[in-house]
């Protein structure tokens, strides 16, 4: 005998489908959507204005809170307060910690106040505070993001940055990244993807560079007669791509320096004693 199903009484298979089309988010997850897709519309769309590497530095608007030690400037302090080496360590961590709550504040400095002389000025320190703030906790939590633009056309020439290392005795050296290869026409970058994002960034983003910089401390801490590292120039060097009708290896080879005419001044300086840089007026 056939069953008969009576169609004003819904089964269990109903129920469920019913349940699981009218589940919603949880609230947490509601929060964290509506903030990183907020974070994504609002970063994207004010940093058209390139306000972090410009505004940045015209109202004094730092870009991040101060550093934490390395383990080497921990042990640098340490070596010099013998007495109480772990408060004077705790104490450098604490600074880093402190420095948090003043970055986050929206309430300019006073550096930055006098220099906020017209609606026009808060209006850009608005939008760059907005901006490096979100961008900090984007990278903080790991969802920080990039928006490389390639219209109207393709590219022409590239600007790179170099540094030139200045050493305690006055002697100095080039330092030339992955990015810059000496020979332009016989070079590779395998498995070079995260060296080659943070070096073509170094001209144009005060915090890679400060982060490069701070490897470089590291790692060539002195010349190859002991003499310590002082002080880390950067400067700008451009190239031009060849265009179809030039002999491309030619046209590469006679940019290989790059000729004078193709570098530019020094314009940022790197302190080493006190791990700060500063733009060359």
């Amino acid at each position: 005998m056939a069953a008969t199903h009576d169609p004003n009484v819904a089964n269990d298979n109903d129920n469920a489908s019913a349940n699981l089309w009218h589940k919603k988010f949880s609230w947490p997850m509601r929060l964290f959507l509506f903030c990183f897709v907020a974070d994504m519309v609002v970063r994207s769309l004010l940093s058209l204005t390139n306000c972090d590497n410009t505004w940045a530095w015209e109202y004094d608007l730092p870009k991040h809170p101060l550093a934490l030690p390395t383990p080497a400037e921990l042990d640098e302090i340490a070596a010099q307060e013998k007495s109480h080496p772990i408060f004077a360590q705790a104490e450098r961590l604490w600074q880093s910690v402190a420095s948090v709550g003043p970055f986050l504040s929206p309430i300019p400095s006073a550096e930055t106040a006098a220099k906020l002389k017209t609606p026009v000025d808060a209006g850009k320190y608005a939008i760059t505070w907005t901006v490096t703030r979100l961008g900090f906790i984007g990278r903080l939590v790991g969802v920080d993001q990039d928006w490389p633009m390639f219209s109207p056309n393709v590219t022409m020439t590239d600007t790179l940055g170099r540094l030139r290392l200045v050493y305690a005795d006055g002697s100095s050296e080039i330092h030339r990244h992955a990015a810059d290869p000496e020979d332009l026409t016989c070079y590779c970058h395998w498995f070079e993807e995260k060296p080659l994002q943070v070096a073509l960034k170094i001209h144009r983003d005060e915090e890679v560079r400060l982060g490069y910089c701070n490897w470089l401390v590291k790692n060539r801490p002195a010349n190859d007669v002991g003499s310590p590292l002082v002080r880390i120039d950067l400067f700008t060097v451009s190239y031009a791509y060849p265009s179809p009708a030039d002999d491309a290896p030619a046209f590469l080879k006679a940019q290989t320096g790059p000729p004078r005419a193709q570098q530019g001044p020094t314009f940022w300086v790197y302190d080493v004693a006190t791990r700060t840089g500063k733009y060359v007026e």
